[in-house]
């Protein structure tokens, strides 16, 4: 089993799914899927374990999940780009 990362290690201005992923209620494909994520969904990285990050949503998703609600993915994401504007 791999250790967890550190949250200070992830994106600050979170992440997308690369494709549509099964959201599940523990780290492993056993889990039972309570949704799924699509491309356009917003996410923050919790934690890693086992080959699959614990997210949280950041709004509600395209599925119909509510904003906030927290669950395990596999790791098909991207960074969101953070911008400053001055």
């Amino acid at each position: 089993m791999s250790a967890p990362v550190a949250v200070a290690e992830w994106n600050s201005c979170g992440y997308q799914p690369t494709t549509n992923l099964k959201f599940r209620t523990g780290p492993t494909k056993n889990h039972t899927a309570v949704g799924i994520l699509t491309p356009k969904d917003s996410i923050h990285i919790l934690r890693e374990r086992n080959g699959f990050y614990e997210v949280e949503l950041d709004g509600a998703s395209e599925t119909g999940l509510k904003w906030g609600t927290k669950g395990w993915i596999t790791k098909h994401v991207k960074p969101h780009v953070c911008m400053t504007l001055d």
